[in-house]
């Protein structure tokens, strides 16, 4: 499309071409018209509303607007293979600019890392949004990906699979002691527990030894922790869950303190690499050692 290429055009500014009214007591002749530029524009803006599955109609003043918010010219079916995904744009795609937003149903689940190539014009990495190469899985069969061109590489505009993956890294119960049975405890004494007779972790490098978990660098992060403890007939227990030694306790939810059955608190903590956490149960019954039947310790580490 160009601007107007009649005869007796009017600069408007910038060397830019356009009409002129005619006026006819000066003398002044009006900007032609030529069949030209009255084609160019009919086709260019019927381009768009036909590729947007529509079909002109002369009564329908809306139909530019519905074109382009359809979305069907950003909209491409992957083709090529799964780690190096091609499509053709139409209109060509010249050049590769910064800010290109492209969306592409997957044909095939990705197994590798991931390139773009649009109009042949060279293949591009795809990128997760933290800037890292795609692995196994982050695209699968029927996921539509928005990418945008930053200038040096397609990105996702969504959280790939993996990252999702890596932000919630070990959402699952890290610790468990599933039952101590028939362990006496001395009264008020603060008893570390080393019993753990279950244990279930998914973490990378946190180490577990004698009742005490130390934090390894790649579990640092926040972290959901919680406890409880039941006593044997009538012991009173009470759970403390200690962070470092006892820099940082956390202690049953007072309205179940001194009770048969007692729990901590959900507490959000921050650990840091090097951190340890164990857990200690206390008996308030009369000065004597006391039984305690079950108890447990769960941790969550649910993000960095």
């Amino acid at each position: 499309m160009d601007r107007v290429n009649g005869t007796d055009w009017f600069d408007i500014g910038g060397g830019k071409r356009g009409f002129r009214a005619q006026n006819a007591g000066l003398g002044i002749p009006g900007t032609e018209v030529t069949d030209v530029f009255l084609n160019g524009v009919q086709e260019e803006l019927l381009f768009l509303i036909e590729n947007a599955g529509l079909v002109p109609a002369g009564g329908d003043r809306k139909q530019v607007a519905a074109g382009i918010r359809s979305g069907k010219l950003s909209y491409f079916a992957a083709g090529g293979t799964a780690n190096a995904i091609t499509i053709a744009l139409d209109p060509a795609l010249i050049a590769y600019s910064a800010g290109l937003v492209l969306r592409i149903k997957i044909a095939t689940a990705n197994s590798a890392a991931v390139t773009l190539n649009v109009n042949g014009l060279g293949a591009k990495n795809v990128l997760g949004t933290n800037g890292a190469a795609l692995v196994a899985g982050d695209l699968l069969v029927g996921d539509v990906a928005t990418v945008i061109y930053d200038g040096a590489a397609f990105r996702l505009t969504a959280l790939a699979r993996s990252e999702i993956a890596g932000l919630i890294k070990a959402q699952k119960v890290v610790f468990w002691r599933a039952s101590q049975s028939n362990t006496t405890i001395p009264h008020n004494a603060g008893t570390l527990v080393t019993g753990f007779d279950a244990i279930t972790s998914q973490l990378v490098d946190t180490a577990y030894a004698s009742g005490v978990w130390t934090i390894g660098a790649s579990d640092a992060g926040k972290w959901l922790i919680w406890a409880f403890a039941q006593g044997g007939g009538n012991t009173r227990v009470q759970t403390t869950i200690m962070i470092n030694g006892g820099a940082t306790s956390i202690g049953d939810n007072g309205a179940a303190a001194n009770a048969i059955l007692s729990a901590s608190n959900l507490n959000l903590v921050d650990l840091a690499a090097g951190n340890t956490i164990q857990l200690r149960l206390y008996q308030s019954n009369s000065g004597a050692a006391s039984q305690v039947l079950s108890g447990a310790l769960m941790a969550i580490r649910i993000g960095t």
